[in-house]
């Protein structure tokens, strides 16, 4: 399970240049797998079936 969480920090500017490089890179990418769905889309799924 993957959480997200934001907050304001200040970086200097070679932080700054490794987080945006770090944002083009395929694993920090997130992806909504059938697992990342809310409880109401599982029960619906369940009654769908």
């Amino acid at each position: 399970m993957c959480r997200s969480a934001y907050k304001d920090i200040l970086l200097n500017d070679e932080e700054r240049r490794l987080i945006e490089k770090l944002r083009d890179m395929p694993n920090f990418k997130p992806s909504a797998g059938k697992e990342d769905r809310g409880f109401f889309d599982k029960i619906r799924d369940a009654f769908n079936s």
